[in-house]
C-alpha cells in the first residue's frame, strides 16, 4: 500500500497504521505491519515509535501493538459531548480514615458540579483489592478513575490494563506508576517543615525516633524531606525508623517497641493517625516526649491545644486533592494537555501559636 497525493505522507502513513491496528484481530508487530501495508520496515518502526509516544498506540513486551489511551479519549471526546455518560470510579485506601472519606466526598461533589456519574469506593488497605477494582471498572466501561493508591508501584498492571480499555488514571495524595497525572501535597516540603520545627525545638541536638507508613511517595518524600532539615546538624541522630500502616494501632505499638528498646527525644510520624497512636505509647509510658505528625486533622489540632504531647502537625487538604483530581481527569478525558500532569499543593505547619488561623478538615 502506497500513498499518493497526500500533502503530509508521514501522517497519511501513521493513519494507516492506526487502522490497521484498529481493524486487526490480533495485534500486529512491525513485520506484519510492513507487509500489509507495503512500507519499509524501519519506516513502520519510527512511525509506531512516534505513536506510542503520543499515546495512539501501546507496545507490548512481544513487540506487538495496540490502539493506546490517546486514541480511545479523541474517540470519547467526539462521541461524548454530553459529560453525564462518563463513569468516573474513586477507590482510595480504607473505610477507616478520615482523610480518605473527605477525599471521597470532595470527588463526588465536583463530579455531580460537571454533571459526571461517579461510582466510589475503598481497598480496604489491600492493593490487590484496589486492583481489582481498577480493572473491574474499565472493563463496565469507566472513562476516568481516581485513585489513592494504597502502593504507589504495585497498581502499574492494573494502570495498563484500563489504558487498554481507554480510561485515564489520576492518582491522588501520592503519584502512581503508569498513571497519567497526579495530584499531591508537597510532601517533601511537609517534611522539611516537620524537621526544622524539630531542630528548633531542640538547638542542641535530639534522638529522634521515625515512625514510617506503607510504600507510596508521599510517605518516602515526607521522610526525605524531614532527614534533609536535621542533615549535617550537629546532635542529632535519628535512632530508630519503623515501618507501620499509617494506623492509630500501628503508631502504638510502634513507638511502645521503640520506647523499650531506645532513649528518644522526639517522634517524627508520617500522618496524624500514626502520631495520635505514638502519642497514646507515651502516655501509657508515663513519658513527656514531643511528636509531630503530618495531615492537619482536627484530631491533632485539638491535642496540640490541649497541650499533649503532639505538638505540631503539617497540614493536607484531602478536600483539595478529591476535587483537583477529578478536574484533571476530565481534563485529560476532554484530550487537552494539562499544563502539568503532577500538581502539588501546599502546606503548612500548625503549632500552639497559630492554631487559631487553622480551620482543622
Amino acid at each position: 500500500m502506497t500513498v499518493v497525493g497526500s500533502r503530509v505522507p508521514a501522517i497519511a502513513r501513521a493513519t494507516q497504521i492506526l487502522e490497521w491496528v484498529a481493524r486487526s484481530s490480533s495485534a500486529p508487530g512491525v513485520t506484519e505491519l510492513a507487509a500489509q501495508l507495503g512500507l519499509p520496515k524501519s519506516s513502520v518502526f519510527n512511525l509506531c515509535a512516534s505513536l506510542v509516544d503520543e499515546r495512539l498506540l501501546l507496545r507490548g513486551a512481544d513487540g506487538s501493538f495496540r490502539l493506546g489511551p490517546r486514541a480511545y479519549e479523541l474517540a470519547s471526546a467526539a462521541s461524548h459531548h454530553d459529560v453525564a455518560t462518563v463513569l468516573v470510579g474513586v477507590t482510595v485506601q480504607n473505610a477507616s480514615n478520615p482523610f480518605f472519606a473527605a477525599e471521597i466526598r470532595a470527588a463526588e461533589e465536583e463530579a455531580a458540579a460537571s454533571g459526571v456519574r461517579i461510582s466510589a469506593t475503598h481497598a480496604d488497605g489491600d492493593w490487590r483489592q484496589q486492583d481489582a477494582q481498577i480493572r473491574r471498572w474499565a472493563d463496565a466501561g469507566a472513562k476516568m478513575l481516581v485513585v489513592d493508591p494504597i502502593d504507589s508501584h504495585s497498581l502499574a498492571a492494573a494502570a495498563d490494563y484500563a489504558h487498554a480499555r481507554g480510561v485515564s488514571l489520576v492518582a491522588i495524595n501520592a503519584a502512581a506508576t503508569n498513571f497519567d497525572a497526579a495530584v499531591t501535597t508537597d510532601n517533601a516540603h511537609a517534611g522539611l517543615l516537620a524537621g526544622e520545627h524539630m531542630v528548633r525545638m531542640f538547638p542542641r541536638g535530639a534522638r529522634i525516633a521515625v515512625i514510617g507508613g506503607t510504600q507510596v511517595t508521599a510517605i518516602a518524600d515526607r521522610i526525605d524531606g524531614f532527614r534533609r532539615a536535621i542533615d549535617g546538624r550537629t546532635g542529632f541522630e535519628i535512632v530508630a525508623e519503623v515501618v507501620g500502616d499509617n494506623t492509630e494501632s500501628a503508631g502504638e505499638r510502634l513507638a511502645t517497641e521503640v520506647l523499650d528498646h531506645h532513649h528518644v527525644d522526639a517522634f517524627f510520624a508520617i500522618n496524624d493517625l500514626t502520631a495520635i497512636g505514638v502519642a497514646r505509647a507515651i502516655s501509657a509510658g508515663g513519658q513527656t516526649i514531643p511528636v509531630i505528625g503530618v495531615d492537619g486533622s482536627a484530631r491533632a489540632v485539638a491535642a496540640i491545644r490541649a497541650g499533649e504531647s503532639i505538638v505540631a502537625t503539617v497540614t493536607q487538604d484531602p478536600t483539595a486533592l478529591g476535587r483537583a483530581g477529578v478536574r484533571l481527569g476530565l481534563e485529560l478525558l476532554s484530550g487537552r494537555r494539562p499544563r502539568n500532569r503532577t500538581v502539588q499543593l501546599p502546606t503548612r505547619l500548625i503549632t500552639a501559636s497559630n492554631l487559631d488561623t487553622y480551620t482543622p478538615w
